[in-house]
């Protein structure tokens, strides 16, 4: 059987672009405004090409929507420096710059509203941007990869978006902030590295195998050694356990405690078949 294996993508840049302001109230703490945030089916900076099915695809998966409806869609000032897949996957709350309330298609390129944070770094966020800085952000996820023609590197579903972190350089040239909405009182960066990790699935295949009733119950009642399946994957985002042996497949449906702690551990664990 193929090892299967996902991708942490962190992007990063090399360009700068002008700044393009409209309105300001230094009197508010907080600023609203319209970004682009990333552009699908386009090559990046870093030699990579997101496809427009990966990106909505990620985007209408049900944790990002409930962390949009609930405005905990954050993101971090810069990339985690850090390789580590735990903090790559991780919202350090000390280091919340910024929210993106929504998002919306305007032709493959995706645009957010985002609003500066009412914390310490989200208001050193919207000081820079007082000052004429212009926000742009980066894509930090794990997505499925394939390198097409030797060229680029197309990153296919399924592709888990952690968040899209307020960078000093972003990694396509438009996902610059483009105007600004309103200001509201409601409501220190580094340079970061290009990334690509691989990371193994046994973690969260393992996590499902030992702690699914639903699937000791199902693989016992039909005598099914699951450790002998010639495949084993996860499908519909994490709510499926799929395994196949040389007769037969089986699907079992996994408890949403299952799903749930999948979601938080190792979501971005997925597959590439």
């Amino acid at each position: 059987m193929e090892e299967t294996k996902g991708f942490i993508v962190v992007e990063d840049a090399s360009t700068l672009a002008t700044p393009t302001i409209i309105g300001t109230n230094s009197s508010k703490e907080s600023i609203k405004f319209e970004a682009e945030l990333q552009e699908a089916e386009a090559p990046n900076r870093n030699g990579r090409i997101y496809e427009f099915k990966a990106i909505d695809d990620a985007l209408n998966y049900y944790t990002v929507k409930e962390k949009i409806k609930h405005k905990a869609f954050f993101g971090e000032a810069g990339h985690p420096l850090s390789s580590d897949i735990k903090r790559q996957l991780y919202i350090d709350q000390n280091n919340i710059s910024h929210i993106v309330e929504s998002v919306r298609w305007s032709g493959n390129h995706l645009m957010g509203v985002v609003e500066t944070a009412n914390t310490s770094v989200g208001r050193d966020m919207a000081g820079l941007i007082r000052q004429g800085s212009q926000a742009s952000f980066s894509m930090r996820g794990v997505g499925n990869v394939k390198v097409k023609d030797g060229s680029y590197t197309r990153i296919k579903s399924p592709l888990f978006i952690v968040a899209y972190d307020y960078v000093v350089i972003p990694s396509h040239p438009n996902s610059y902030m483009t105007r600004i909405i309103n200001e509201s009182a409601q409501v220190g960066n580094k340079i970061q590295g290009s990334m690509m990790e691989d990371v193994d699935m046994e973690y969260l295949l393992d996590f499902v195998k030992n702690n699914s009733e639903n699937v000791h119950a199902m693989t016992e009642s039909l005598e099914l050694n699951i450790d002998e399946a010639d495949e084993i994957k996860l499908e519909n985002q994490n709510a499926i356990l799929s395994l196949k042996y040389e007769n037969e497949s089986l699907k079992i449906y996994l408890e949403d405690n299952i799903r749930s702690h999948a979601d938080k551990f190792f979501s971005s664990f997925f597959y590439r078949h």
